[in-house]
Parts: C-alpha cells; sequence; structure tokens
C-alpha cells in the first residue's frame, strides 16, 4: 500500500464465513485487531467491527515501518459458546517521494 495513503483509507475487506451458521448469523460476527508484531501497528490502523475492513487510522512511514503485521480475529454469535478465528494481515508500506532532493555539499557561488 502506498506511504502516503490518507488517513481512512481502505487497506483490505476481510470475507469469512461460518460454515454452521445461517445467512443471517454470518452478518452478526464480529472482528477486532488481536495483536501485532510490533505494538505500533495497532495505532495505525483499525478494523470495522462489523464489516471487517481495515482502514488507516494514522500516517504511515516508510523509513518508520515497511510492513505492518497483524492478527486479526472474527467471532461468531453462536451457542452455546461463541467461537473464534485467527488470521494474518502482512501489509507492506511502499516508499512514497516524500523527501526533497538534497545537495552533498554546499555550494559557493562567488
Amino acid at each position: 500500500m502506498p506511504e502516503n495513503a490518507s488517513v481512512g483509507y481502505q487497506v483490505i475487506k476481510l470475507n469469512v464465513s461460518d460454515g454452521d451458521s445461517s445467512a443471517a448469523s454470518q452478518q452478526r460476527m464480529s472482528f477486532a485487531l488481536h495483536a501485532a508484531r510490533d505494538l505500533s501497528s495497532l495505532v495505525k490502523f483499525k478494523i470495522g467491527p462489523s464489516d471487517g475492513t481495515i482502514t488507516v487510522r494514522e500516517k504511515l512511514d516508510h523509513e518508520l515501518a515497511r510492513s505492518h503485521l497483524l492478527t486479526v480475529s472474527v467471532k461468531d454469535q453462536g451457542t452455546p459458546g461463541a467461537k473464534a478465528g485467527y488470521a494474518r494481515v502482512a501489509i507492506r508500506v511502499a516508499d512514497g517521494n516524500d523527501h526533497p532532493p538534497q545537495f552533498l555539499r554546499q555550494v559557493k557561488v562567488y
């Protein structure tokens, strides 16, 4: 994904299915960011609890973090007890043109 993605940019919409649920209960799944390789990633992204859409919450910087590895959970509303599933989502941040060129040494004009 691009480094210069704006806050709110949709990274991915996760799709899940539950083999023992009806279509109505499929709509009552709940998503959460469960863990991350680096805890700062949990601040950079958020997930829609009902639709599984991961979006950018804070500005990204390729030079500080080239990738983010999130663990996402999805929970059904089954009875007698809710069941959960987990997946890893790897997000690569592509370098953008966010730094101006600089002279290697001072230029003197006489």
